[in-house]
């Protein structure tokens, strides 16, 4: 959220600082980041649609390597562990709000 007010303000487009100004609005009046986190951590936790979605494509794409190589993986919003612990993928995982010790807790826009 922090990002967000850095970035907005600036004057150079004022459509795109009200956007922002309105978007930040919502998430807070929704609960911040921490609930959107929470809410999306509980529906991956029971679902898993994303993950399976991706390991299934690279498979698709016969991106699976034989192990021991293991292809290599950017997440950026990563929320979970589930692609990290993937033996085939070498992923490193970034996130705004790290809530664990194995992502990142990066902006991946500095």
């Amino acid at each position: 959220m922090e990002r967000v007010e850095e970035r907005r303000g600036d004057g150079a487009n004022p459509d795109a600082d009200g956007e922002a100004a309105r978007l930040a609005k919502r998430l807070k009046d929704l609960g911040g980041r921490r609930a959107y986190q929470d809410a999306s951590m509980l529906l991956t936790s029971l679902h898993k649609p994303t993950s399976k979605w991706v390991l299934a494509t690279l498979q698709e794409l016969g991106l699976r390597k034989p192990a021991p190589q293991r292809l290599r993986l950017f997440e950026v919003g990563a929320i979970n562990l589930q692609l990290v612990e993937c033996g085939w993928l070498e992923t490193r995982a970034i996130d705004l709000l790290s809530r664990h010790k194995r992502i990142e807790q990066l902006d991946f826009f500095d």
